[in-house]
């Protein structure tokens, strides 16, 4: 069950491994996205939500101070025999 598992996360994510995956820029990708975000909800008179968006992208340009555990290996669904 454990390799099928791991071959699933890996079709899924395009064929990279959890490896090449920690290289992958993910919080300046949710930053430049958030940043976006609030210069749309300007544009919309959004204020309140625009500034609440800009804090998520300075929030996600900052480094973790622990680093955050791998999720956990998916269980199982199956039934027992």
């Amino acid at each position: 069950m454990q390799d099928f598992v791991t071959q699933v996360r890996t079709e899924a994510s395009g064929g990279t491994s959890r490896d090449t995956l920690a290289d992958y820029p993910m919080r300046e990708y949710v930053a430049a996205m958030a940043a976006e975000l609030a210069t749309m909800a300007r544009w919309d008179g959004d204020e309140a939500l625009a500034s609440i968006l800009d804090l998520a992208s300075a929030k996600a340009m900052q480094r973790p101070v622990t680093p955050i555990p791998a999720p956990q290996e998916a269980v199982s669904l199956a039934r027992p025999d």
